[in-house]
């Protein structure tokens, strides 16, 4: 039986966490080893409005990100345990997503996004979500799943998502 942990690599990007008005900057994964990579970000709770950006930096932990638009699916529902990710698949441009408080609140965003999509420069190839907002409650997580391995011995070994 092949199991998901063993055709790709599982990367917390950001753990469950209150942003309380704070930006979140999750950790950056790199696209040099990977084809292509799924994000599953889940939004708890908002008091106000809270943007996620996607970020490609030259490392783990994004410095130089330049914000570059991304692909989602979103769920519907908004109740927690009855989200369904049943959107179109939509694209954004570098300003993100605003989820919005009492309209975004539980819900579950599918980012997904291919190496091709990358942004100049070319050494920006580490990216990841970060979470920008005014919020006073903003409960986020974000955990990216990389497939696809560029260069792998064997498939079941997949290369490491995060170098520094």
């Amino acid at each position: 039986m092949v199991q998901l942990a063993m055709l790709s690599k599982i990367v917390g990007c950001v753990q469950p966490i209150d942003t309380a008005g704070v930006a979140r900057l999750g950790c950056h994964v790199n696209f040099s080893k990977f084809e292509h990579v799924t994000w599953i970000v889940s939004i708890g709770v908002l008091d106000n409005p809270c943007t996620i950006t996607m970020l490609a930096g030259t490392n783990a932990l994004g410095a130089g990100g330049v914000a570059m638009g991304f692909s989602y699916y979103l769920s519907t529902g908004g109740a927690p345990l009855v989200t369904e990710v049943a959107s179109a698949l939509v694209t954004v441009g570098v300003g993100g997503y605003a989820f919005a408080a009492a309209t975004d609140d539980n819900e579950v965003m599918v980012i997904e996004m291919d190496a091709a999509e990358l942004v100049a420069p070319t050494t920006n190839y580490y990216v990841g979500p970060n979470f920008s907002n005014a919020a006073t409650v903003a409960l986020v997580s974000a955990v990216a799943i990389c497939y696809w391995p560029r260069y792998a011995a064997s498939p079941a070994l997949t290369p490491s998502a995060i170098v520094a």
